[in-house]
């Protein structure tokens, strides 16, 4: 087999890099594995709530509860890194080497989650392709960590090439040829 190569997508919020996933997962004809998160808003507290869910799971299906609740961000941002550490941990762990691995996406809230940032790291390392969102803060070490693991490619969407990136994509990249 050869060696993987994993794939990191990273931008500006709202750029579109959980649409450019979307758009190289359909491209795809093997089982999705791993997770998104999903950002609502909190009207109660006029804040925002951060969950994760398997991925791909239709919006119909997810459901909003602690156990899924990864984060909140009011005046104050509080991360849940138990959430990581069981459920992201679990999703990451199901990945089938028949698949490719979502993680949709990495960013500062699991800065606490030690377990899930070495499940993370070790999937970066190991033969089941990933496709991942990384959060654009390079001040945050386990960002600059997955930044760095050799066997990952990064991608930077931005508003003139998001149009055309996916393209560039699907040609270079050695899993849509499979």
């Amino acid at each position: 087999m050869t060696e993987c190569r994993h794939i990191l997508i990273t931008g500006d919020v709202g750029v579109g890099k959980s649409t450019l996933i979307r758009t190289l997962l359909s491209h795809l004809n093997r089982p999705v594995y791993g997770f998104e998160t999903v950002k609502t808003e909190n009207t109660e507290k006029n804040g925002w709530r951060f969950y994760m869910f398997p991925a791909l799971t239709p919006a119909e299906r997810r459901c909003l509860s602690e156990e899924n609740l990864i984060g909140i961000r009011h005046t104050q941002i509080v991360s849940r890194p138990e959430v990581f550490d069981t459920l992201g941990v679990q999703l990451i762990r199901e990945a089938k080497p028949d698949g490719i691995l979502l993680m949709d996406e990495l960013g500062f809230l699991e800065s606490e989650a030690e377990v899930f940032q070495t499940a993370v790291l070790e999937t970066l390392l190991g033969t089941i392709p990933v496709i991942a969102a990384v959060k654009k803060r390079e001040n945050i070490p386990f960002l600059r960590a997955v930044l760095s693991c050799p066997q990952t490619v990064l991608y930077t969407v931005t508003e003139e090439n998001r149009g055309t990136l996916a393209d560039e994509i699907l040609r270079t990249e050695t899993i849509f040829k499979e």
